[in-house]
């Protein structure tokens, strides 16, 4: 009777001792919620969580965007020096110097500085719209220069600081929260209008240097990109 009773003994006690195992390793998973990998020699368990893909890909995203953002700010320094040394530069310049300078240019790639602007602000990318601000804002104080040297009408020049201006107060209403969503989700559909005529206006300009011709192709072109919008 011993010897059944010990040899029943040593036959329930691994598995008993393999269901205390598997009972811990269960608690272990409930109270941490991870995953575990249990060797097929039943050696124990180990934590895979951070091979988890979803995991992977989270973090490394972050990681991106974090570099990106920085990128992106680091770029305000790249925009500076483009138009500074001419905007510098003009006032050591007589007016017929200045008055030598394409204002068609520089007003297009304003203009195209304020539509991406625009577009940033929807994605919620501040750090692009600073720098967009920035180009737009160096590119038409060139522009300005050459205005008060004499080198442009006053309606077209009075008409693009109007365009420019809104454009750019838009998007910085909206980062302080000041603008609706609805009215700025107006104002992105307008922006179409308003690149296809700066496309209109830059690509004219490249051909003829008359002003009223520029402009006039380039309001045709956002007359027919409203219609269409």
């Amino acid at each position: 009777l011993f010897r059944s009773q010990r040899s029943k003994c040593c036959v329930l006690r691994p598995a008993k001792t393999e269901q205390l195992n598997m009972a811990g390793v269960q608690d272990v998973e409930a109270a941490a919620g991870r995953s575990f990998e249990v060797g097929a020699a039943g050696g124990g368990a180990r934590d895979v969580s951070l091979l988890e893909p979803g995991k992977l890909s989270s973090d490394l995203k972050d990681r991106l965007d974090k570099l990106t953002t920085l990128a992106v700010n680091l770029a305000t320094f790249a925009y500076l020096p483009l138009q500074v040394p001419q905007i510098v530069k003009n006032f050591r310049s007589t007016p017929d110097e200045i008055r030598l300078l394409s204002w068609q240019g520089l007003t297009a790639g304003a203009l195209g500085n304020l539509l991406l602007a625009t577009y940033f602000a929807g994605q919620g990318e501040w750090a692009a719209v600073r720098v967009q601000i920035i180009g737009s804002v160096t590119n038409f104080a060139v522009v300005c220069q050459i205005f008060a040297a004499g080198g442009m009408d006053a309606p077209i020049f009075w008409g693009l600081l109007a365009v420019i201006a809104v454009g750019l107060l838009i998007p910085s209403l909206k980062g302080l929260g000041l603008f609706p969503d609805s009215a700025f989700a107006t104002w992105s559909e307008g922006s179409t209008v308003l690149g296809a005529a700066a496309l209109l206006f830059s690509v004219t300009a490249t051909f003829t240097q008359d002003e009223y011709v520029t402009l006039g192709v380039a309001a045709a072109g956002a007359a027919a990109m409203a219609a269409l919008v």
